[in-house]
C-alpha cells in the first residue's frame, strides 16, 4: 500500500530515531548531574553563566558521543532498501543497542567516583593500562563493594533509559518502506546531519577534549565532558607536532639537556622513595594543617626541603617516568602505556650503572603493574622487585599488593645485602584507594576528615619504621635519600584543590651526612627537575637530556613547571600560573594575592605573561620533537 505523502513516513521514522537520541540526552545529564552532586566541593563558585556554559557545551559533547557511538544503528536501521520498522523492532536489534548505550552510561558513571583520584576523565587507557588484567581481576570484588553505589545509579539511569527506548520502539506503527529515490534522498541528508553532530558542528576541526576547556575555563572541563566522548577521543592518539619557532628561535629559547660540568664526588649510595596519593596537603609542616606525617614532619627538620614542589602529573604512570628520566606528562597518554620513548635518553639509574652503581626498583604490586617493570629495565635498573619476589604472601592486602610496613622492611633487607654504591627506588601502595590497614592496625590509626588519612599515618609510621632499620646498616650513612609523592589525591583545603595545588607535593633530599641539607628552598621544583638535580648534587659531570633543571645552580635560568590536563598546558613559574590550550594562552593568575586562582589575568599586558607564554611553547615544542610513538 503506498503512502499519499511519501515523505511523511520516513520523516516519521527519523522523528523515532531523534526521540531516542533525546532519551540518550537525558540519560547522559542524569549522569552529569550525578557526577556534579558526587564531585561538587572540587566544582566549587559555580555562577549562573557558568552552568549555562556548562550545559549548552555539555549538550555538544554529549550529542557527539552518542551520534558515534550509535552511527551504525542509525546506518542499518534507515537504509532505504529496508524495512526500517522490521529492522527496528527486531529483539536482536532492541537488545544490542540497549547493550551499547548501558555500556555507555556505566563508563559515565565510573567517572562519578574515580574522578576525585585523577581530576580528569578517563580516557582509552581505561582499556589498554596493564592493570587490566590479573590485578584488575583480583579487584573486582572490592570495587563492588566500595562503589556499591555506582551500580544503583547504574541500574536507575539503565532502567529508566531502557523503558523509555522500548516504549518508543514498540509504539510504532508498521509503515511500508518508501519509494526509494524519496528514501535515499532525506537519508542521505539525514547521514549528513548525523555527521555533522559526530564532528561537533561546522568548525574547522572535530570536536575534541581540547575544546572543553574553552566552554566554562579549565576547572570544569571535566564537567563539560562525558567519559564515552573522552575514551572515544583517545583511542589511537599519538602526539601532536606543533612547531611554534625554528630551529635556531627555538634553540634561544630552550633546550631540554641539562649541563654538569664540575668534576667527581665519592659515590653517595640513592635511595628515592615515591610515596602513593602524598600530597603536601597531608604534611603537617607543608600544609600547616593537622599533622598526619608526624614522622616525616621530624625528618623534614634535617633535610633539604622544596616548599614550592610540584608532581608533572596526577597519575601513577605518568610519576615514574617523570622523577626517574626527567620526561614529564605532557601528552593525553603516558609515556609507558603510549610505547613513547625520548630519543638518546638515560635515566638515572641508567647514568650511575655507568659508574659502577647496582640498580633496582622496588614496587609491591603485581609485577606487570602499570609496567613499571618494563620501564624500569628501560630506563636502566638491572633488577626489579615485585610481589612476585616477596617471600611472605600472607602479606597481601587483598587489593593491590604487599602493605607498605612489611614490603618497607623487605626494601631494608635487600640494600642491606647489595654491592655498594647502589641506587635503588620504591614506590609505595598502601596510600591508594580502598584505603586498607592491616587488620592488626586497625584501630592504631585514627585518620581524619578523608578515607586516605589513616592510611597516610600508617605509611608514615612504616617508613619510620624503615628508617629506624636502616640506621642500624653500614650503607646508611653514606645514603642520601629523596621523598616525593607520585601525586595527589584527596583533597579539601581550597588552595590545594585550584589548577596549581592539586600538583603540590613534597619533594625532601635527606643525608644522614650532610648537614648542609637543613634547610627550605622555595625555588620552584617539579618531579623531572629530580634527575639532574641529583647528577648535580653528585658532580657527575655529564650532558642530560631531559626536560628538568638544576635546582642547584647558580645561573639565573627560568625555573618552570610544567602540566598538562584535559587539553591544557600549565607552566607555574613561583607565584605566577599560564594557562595555555596549545594555541593562546586561556589564564594567567598571580597566586601571591589570588591563592584560589578566581581572578585571571589574560585581559592586562604584562610581560612576564609574554615571557612565559614563550617559554611554555618552547618546553611543548621540544618536548613533541624529542618524543616518538613505538606502534
Amino acid at each position: 500500500m503506498k503512502h499519499k505523502n511519501p515523505y511523511k513516513s520516513l520523516l516519521k521514522d527519523i522523528f523515532v530515531w531523534l526521540k531516542l537520541i533525546c532519551i540518550l540526552l537525558l540519560s547522559y545529564f542524569l549522569c552529569r548531574i550525578l557526577f556534579f552532586a558526587f564531585n561538587a566541593s572540587y566544582f566549587k563558585l559555580l555562577s549562573f553563566q557558568t552552568v549555562y556554559s556548562i550545559i549548552l557545551g555539555g549538550l555538544r559533547f554529549d550529542i557527539s558521543a552518542i551520534l558515534y557511538i550509535n552511527a551504525a544503528f542509525i546506518v542499518i536501521s534507515l537504509f532505504p532498501i529496508f524495512r526500517f520498522v522490521k529492522i527496528i523492532r527486531n529483539r536482536l536489534f532492541i537488545v544490542l543497542f540497549l547493550v551499547v548505550n548501558i555500556f555507555a552510561i556505566l563508563l559515565n558513571l565510573v567517572d562519578v567516583s574515580f574522578f576525585s583520584f585523577e581530576l580528569r576523565r578517563s580516557t582509552s587507557e581505561l582499556f589498554t593500562s596493564n592493570w587490566l588484567g590479573k590485578e584488575f581481576i583480583n579487584l573486582i570484588p572490592t570495587l563492588i563493594l566500595g562503589y556499591w553505589y555506582i551500580l544503583i545509579l547504574w541500574a536507575t539511569v539503565s532502567i529508566l533509559m531502557s523503558t523509555l527506548v522500548i516504549k518508543t520502539i514498540l509504539n510504532l506503527d508498521n509503515r511500508e518502506r518508501n519509494p526509494i529515490f524519496i528514501s535515499s534522498s532525506l537519508y542521505l541528508f539525514f547521514l549528513a546531519l548525523v555527521f555533522l553532530g559526530i564532528r561537533g558542528g561546522v568548525q574547522l576541526k572535530p570536536l575534541d577534549v581540547m575544546h572543553a576547556p574553552s566552554v566554562a575555563g579549565p576547572r570544569y572541563s571535566s564537567l563539560v565532558l562525558n567519559t564515552p566522548f573522552t575514551i572515544i577521543r583517545t583511542i589511537g592518539v599519538k602526539i601532536k607536532f606543533t612547531k611554534y619557532f625554528s630551529d635556531a628561535e627555538l634553540k634561544r629559547i630552550y633546550i631540554p639537556e641539562t649541563k654538569v660540568l664540575s668534576g667527581t664526588a665519592p659515590k653517595l649510595n640513592v635511595v628515592i622513595i615515591i610515596l602513593e596519593s602524598f600530597g603536601s596537603e597531608y604534611i603537617g609542616g607543608l600544609s600547616g594543617r593537622k599533622n598526619y606525617t608526624p614522622f616525616l614532619d621530624s625528618l623534614m627538620n634535617n633535610s633539604l626541603v622544596f616548599t614550592n614542589a610540584y608532581a608533572n602529573g596526577k597519575r601513577s604512570i605518568e610519576a615514574m617516568p617523570a622523577i626517574m628520566a626527567g620526561i614529564p606528562a605532557l601528552s593525553s597518554r603516558s609515556v609507558i602505556s603510549s610505547g613513547m620513548y625520548l630519543k638518546g635518553i638515560k635515566g638515572i639509574a641508567s647514568v650511575l650503572s655507568e659508574h659502577g652503581y647496582t640498580t633496582a626498583f622496588f614496587h609491591a604490586a603485581l609485577n606487570g603493574s602499570m609496567g613499571f617493570d618494563n620501564f624500569a629495565a628501560l630506563s636502566g635498573f638491572q633488577n626489579f622487585y615485585g610481589m612476585n619476589e616477596y617471600p611472605y604472601k600472607s602479606d597481601f592486602d587483598g587489593n593491590w599488593g604487599i602493605y607498605d610496613e612489611p614490603f618497607l622492611q623487605f626494601f631494608a633487607e635487600k640494600l642491606g645485602s647489595f654491592h655498594q654504591p647502589f641506587m635503588a627506588g620504591i614506590f609505595t601502595l598502601s596510600s591508594h584507594h580502598p584505603y586498607t590497614l592491616p587488620v592488626k592496625y586497625s584501630k592504631q590509626f585514627k585518620g581524619g576528615t578523608l578515607p586516605i588519612h589513616k592510611t597516610i599515618e600508617y605509611v608514615d609510621w612504616s617508613l619510620s619504621r624503615f628508617f629506624k632499620k636502616a640506621e642500624k646498616m653500614s650503607w646508611y650513612k653514606n645514603t642520601l635519600f629523596i621523598i616525593t609523592a607520585d601525586h595527589t589525591a584527596q583533597q579539601e583545603t581550597p588552595r590545594y584543590t585550584t589548577m596549581k595545588g592539586i600538583f603540590s607535593v613534597p619533594i625532601i633530599f635527606y643525608s644522614p651526612k650532610n648537614k648542609t641539607l637543613n634547610r627550605r628552598d622555595s625555588t620552584t621544583m617539579q618531579h623531572s627537575d629530580i634527575y639532574p638535580s641529583l647528577m648535580a648534587y653528585m658532580h657527575i659531570k655529564g650532558n642530560y637530556p631531559g626536560f628538568g633543571r638544576n635546582v642547584f645552580s647558580k645561573t639565573k635560568k627560568l625555573s618552570m613547571v610544567t602540566n598538562y590536563l584535559d587539553g591544557i598546558y600549565q607552566g607555574i613559574v613561583g607565584d605566577t600560573v599560564i594557562q595555555f590550550n596549545s594555541k593562546k594562552v586561556t589564564a594567567y593568575y598571580f597566586t601571591k594575592k589570588d591563592s584560589l586562582m578566581y581572578f585571571n589575568k589574560t585581559d592586562s599586558l604584562y610581560p612576564r605573561m609574554q615571557v612565559h607564554e614563550e617559554y611554555l611553547k618552547a618546553i611543548i615544542q621540544s618536548f613533541n620533537e624529542q618524543m616518538s610513538v613505538q606502534e
